[in-house]
């Protein structure tokens, strides 16, 4: 049989998570339909999603069902498909059931509340009107790929440990760096950083 492109009929954005956190406080959006695993993240996990998230870095999307029907199997609710865990560390600490390097959420300043305020997600939006078809990406997405294990985790650490070790070295040549204000200085004035220094970043 040939091969042939096919759409979900979705849509992906960076979305306000604002506005998820309320749809499921108000119960307008499902976040632990029968297809879904429990709460399965520990309290470290949790912990260090949201310090991915305060971090800035690339973050993988949530999937969420939004039928353009109003009769759907789901009624006119919405599905959290994929990012349970994550939604609900992000309102555990929200909420003060989770601390963050020890720190609660309504002990920050009120520029950290705005900013979090306006934080996005890449989401998702699927306009799948029957479950089935919901279940059917549920299992897609959690069965693409392989799994990590152990060993290869511990790779990974014990190489981030070594570049923590290497904190006084210039990351370009291994040389020992000086300080010169903020700025981190080559001792042996290797051309990578006098091509940093050369070309500042813009702010």
């Amino acid at each position: 049989m040939p091969l042939e492109f096919s759409s979900m009929g979705g849509s992906a954005c960076n979305f306000g998570c604002s506005a998820l956190f309320q749809w499921i406080r108000k119960g307008e959006l499902i976040l632990d339909p029968p297809f879904q695993r429990g709460s399965v993240w520990t309290t470290e996990q949790q912990e260090a999603w949201i310090l991915s998230v305060l971090g800035g870095l690339p973050l993988p999307a949530v999937f969420v069902n939004k039928p353009s029907a109003f009769h759907t199997e789901w009624g006119t609710k919405m599905v959290v498909i994929d990012g349970r865990q994550r939604l609900e560390a992000m309102m555990a600490f929200e909420d003060d059931k989770l601390l963050v390097n020890g720190e609660k959420f309504s002990e920050q300043s009120v520029r950290f509340n705005r900013k979090w305020g306006f934080l996005c997600l890449p989401t998702v939006f699927t306009g799948f009107e029957t479950k089935r078809e919901c279940v059917e990406l549920y299992v897609r997405l959690l069965t693409t790929g392989t799994a990590h294990t152990d060993k290869e985790i511990d790779k990974a650490a014990a190489m981030l440990k070594a570049f923590d070790k290497q904190g006084n070295s210039c990351v370009w040549c291994g040389a020992p760096i000086k300080l010169d204000g903020i700025q981190q200085i080559c001792t042996a004035d290797c051309s990578q950083s006098r091509w940093d220094e050369d070309h500042p970043e813009e702010d």
